[in-house]
């Protein structure tokens, strides 16, 4: 190269520089971005495949982008105005406003899927409609085999999830799932209390029993059951109107690892307490208490409300039922489960309680995990 090219070539190459500098001190992150797509940074690659941005995560902003490849910021970067965000926007014909006002829209932390228009579209318009409705997310974990059974599908997609890492969100009609919780339902996993409330209140939902039952989450649970005094004053579900009910049901923790059922019931006058292990002594002792506790929390429930809860003068019984054993170290959260169902579904027939004596364990946590997505 002669040296008149040559220096031709470094003006042109300082032109460019301070060009970017000047577009880089008029509009900041925007320009950062389209930089960065401009100079191949960042690829799609099919351009079919959806962007799916997975939130802050360890001090990051996290983004997926074929999806197995991500990009990352530091902590001191703004969320909102995350350049590889941005420029993964930028990228696939989408406006930095229009992102801006899907972010404001959603919940922080939830992965959202957004389509690629075609390649013959301009850059979307600004979407300033807010949409506060539950989405189903699609991205991935949509079966593209339209032959498969509806069986087939949810347990596909069962799969897949479990095969996820725990950073995002499932919904169903009733409450948001998040994905951490929702892989405690994998073989050999110990199920985490708010996979069992949501499954609780799935089932409470799909047997008509809503007017019946009354679910306690498993928080609420643990503190009747265990008898803190001043924790029981603070959660007395004052807005709640349990007296449309006739029983109660929920799970407990015991040791932070182990799961126990609660089980109260106005019209038998019955407080159970079942323990999948199945040591008569220890649930007519849990029982006992259940009782005790039990009376407490209504006096000051009754003290919240200023009305006597119909519960108040219920002449509680101690007792027990003949259940399933637990015979591993990790289900007791899936007995617990089933126990629940069971009794849900004698409430339902205004039967006596009982549980099933025997239990297909193996295939129950894919049931549940099927039942969960099917909603």
């Amino acid at each position: 190269m002669s040296e008149e090219d040559m220096e031709s070539f470094t003006e042109g190459i300082q032109s460019c520089v301070a060009q970017e500098e000047v577009v880089m001190a008029e509009t900041g992150a925007e320009a950062l971005a389209r930089m960065i797509v401009a100079k191949g940074r960042i690829f799609l690659v099919p351009s079919t495949k959806s962007f799916l941005y997975q939130g802050f995560s360890d001090n990051q902003h996290v983004v997926t982008l074929l999806p197995t490849e991500t990009c990352s910021c530091s902590a001191s970067d703004s969320a909102q105005r995350c350049v590889h965000r941005l420029a993964a926007v930028l990228a696939i014909g989408g406006s930095v406003q229009s992102y801006a006002n899907k972010a404001e829209d959603k919940a922080s932390g939830c992965k959202t899927a957004i389509s690629v228009p075609p390649r013959s579209m301009s850059r979307r318009a600004p979407n300033t409609r807010k949409n506060n409705r539950p989405v189903h997310q699609q991205g991935d974990l949509s079966l593209s085999d339209k032959h498969l059974s509806r069986d087939e599908e949810l347990e596909n997609r069962v799969k897949q999830l479990w095969a996820m890492s725990s950073n995002g969100v499932d919904r169903a009609t009733v409450a948001i799932l998040h994905l951490h919780d929702f892989l405690t339902l994998k073989p050999n996993e110990w199920l985490s209390g708010k996979v069992i409330d949501f499954y609780l209140q799935l089932k409470r939902i799909d047997l008509q029993v809503e007017g019946d039952v009354f679910i306690v989450d498993h928080f609420v649970a643990g503190i009747i059951l265990h008898g803190d005094k001043v924790a029981m004053r603070k959660n007395t579900l004052s807005k709640t109107n349990l007296e449309q009910h006739s029983c109660l049901i929920g799970v407990c923790n015991v040791g932070n690892y182990h799961w126990i059922l609660l089980y109260v019931n106005r019209r038998t006058h019955s407080a159970i307490v079942l323990d999948p292990t199945g040591y008569p002594n220890a649930e007519s002792h849990m029982s006992k208490n259940l009782v005790k506790h039990i009376r407490y929390w209504f006096e000051e429930r009754t003290c919240r409300t200023g009305t006597e809860s119909i519960f108040s003068n219920v002449p509680w019984q101690a007792t027990t039922i003949p259940h399933t054993k637990q015979s591993d170290g990790y289900n007791c959260g899936v007995y617990v489960l089933l126990m629940a169902r069971e009794l849900m579904q004698r409430e339902k027939a205004l039967s006596d309680p009982t549980v099933p004596m025997h239990v297909n364990i193996g295939g129950a946590r894919m049931e549940v995990a099927k039942e969960i997505l099917d909603k």
